[in-house]
């Protein structure tokens, strides 16, 4: 086969019953599952052949609606049968990664209160609201959408399928596997600094989907259209994965990847600044994110992290446009840490688009000095200015963006921001105008 490794000709024939059609290209070439390596793959498609001969209508339908109760989901590899027939085009993208989170689960769960684990649906068949499920949704999501917005998702998911509108909860556990009072103590390094974090400019992160222990568990088509209801257009797109490649898109600012917990493939190890390593072994239950352990679900919550705050940053582009500048420069790892928008100020509702901007950039240059690197310091703070004299074209195509410091150091002062924080920001942002 001329062009073609032996590898991807192995791959190629191991798929090829299982395309939608003859001139359709392999499942594996789908963004959902190109990660994957292609032995990893080849080993998926033989174990599907081993315990799938074929899926029911029955078992369809369960897939399709979420039917958790059927007796399916009692066989240890029903996800091979979601599987099956996701590749068979018997259920769409969006019903097998649902199947995926479900799986992820019951697998947070093993060995707890199986009431722990609890399944929501919002609405009916028959358009009918489920007030549990509204009243989890407001409670976890509270300190991101105000009332207004919160309506405005809620008839954001009205008009999906009610299939669609199926989201779960999770409970978090300690060391010693016993669910905690709150998520303060959970056993997950991650995600405890993920879900607490004290600080007035996290408020909004620390309780995102999250009520006391419980961690709720939402799809990506209903993360979408949450984020929609708050920053509208602006709301980022959600790639889901399976795996991860180095390079995750954080160089387009108009979309992000979404970790897809999944046992079928090993856990992906994702090192450090951004930089990701695919490990080719069996399924693991422990993930490893910025070198820490923690579970598939956590790396999941992980990346909604990072969703919110890009939905909420105005400025993607111009961010974007700053670590390609760094790179041009030969500042490499300050290039990642900037693509990687770690900027949660963005999702405060308590300071201008302008002021979010000047304090993120204000507070990326202090990182080295907090740390007593004065060169680094320097080389941030110098880098900065020569990016906004080089680039003030587009720094004008910002409302409010070049007006400044006046306005920022009022901003600081009447809002909730400590005045050791606020006076360190701004005389490094009286340095860089």
């Amino acid at each position: 086969m001329t062009g073609v490794s032996n590898q991807e000709a192995m791959c190629q024939e191991s798929v090829q019953a299982f395309s939608f059609g003859r001139d359709f290209l392999p499942f594996h070439k789908k963004e959902l599952f190109k990660r994957i390596p292609s032995d990893n793959w080849n080993k998926i498609l033989s174990s599907m052949k081993e315990f799938v001969k074929e899926v029911d209508f029955l078992t369809l339908e369960a897939f399709k609606n979420g039917d958790w109760s059927h007796f399916i989901f009692q066989d240890e590899h029903f996800l091979y049968h979601a599987l099956h027939a996701h590749l068979h085009e018997q259920i769409d993208e969006e019903q097998f990664i649902r199947v995926c989170l479900y799986d992820a689960c019951l697998r947070q769960n093993a060995g707890q209160n199986p009431a722990s684990l609890k399944t929501y649906r919002l609405f009916d068949s028959s358009g009918e609201i489920d007030m549990v499920a509204s009243r989890s949704l407001r409670a976890a999501s509270m300190s991101f959408l105000n009332a207004d917005e919160f309506r405005c998702f809620i008839e954001k998911l009205r008009a999906l399928p009610s299939y669609s509108t199926s989201f779960f909860s999770v409970a978090r556990t300690n060391a010693s596997g016993i669910e905690s009072q709150s998520h303060r103590f959970c056993d997950d390094e991650l995600y405890r600094m993920i879900t607490y974090a004290p600080l007035g400019l996290t408020g909004t992160i620390s309780s995102f989907l999250t009520i006391g222990n419980q961690q709720l568990v939402l799809p990506p088509v209903l993360l979408y259209e949450l984020f929609c209801a708050r920053c509208g257009d602006h709301a980022i797109t959600i790639n889901p994965v399976i795996g991860y490649r180095p390079w995750e898109k954080l160089s387009d600012p108009s979309q992000r990847v979404i970790f897809i917990p999944c046992s079928l493939h090993s856990s992906s190890t994702r090192e450090g600044q951004g930089l990701y390593s695919a490990r080719t072994d069996e399924y693991n239950s422990v993930e490893n994110v910025h070198r820490k352990d923690c579970s598939p679900l956590t790396v999941y919550h992980h990346d909604i992290y990072h969703l919110q705050i890009d939905s909420c940053n105005v400025h993607r582009s111009l961010w974007v446009d700053f670590a390609q500048y760094c790179g041009l420069h030969k500042k490499f790892p300050e290039k990642i840490e900037i693509l990687d928008r770690e900027f949660k100020i963005y999702t405060e509702r308590n300071f201008s688009d302008s002021c979010k901007f000047w304090m993120s950039l204000a507070n990326w240059i202090c990182k080295p000095q907090l740390q007593s690197d004065k060169e680094a310091y320097e080389g941030r703070l110098n880098l900065s200015k020569q990016f906004i004299s080089d680039k003030r074209d587009r720094f004008a195509q910002y409302s409010g963006l070049l007006e400044g410091v006046s306005g920022i150091e009022r901003e600081l002062k009447s809002n909730r921001i400590g005045t050791g924080i606020s006076n360190e920001v701004f005389q490094v942002l009286k340095k860089v105008f």
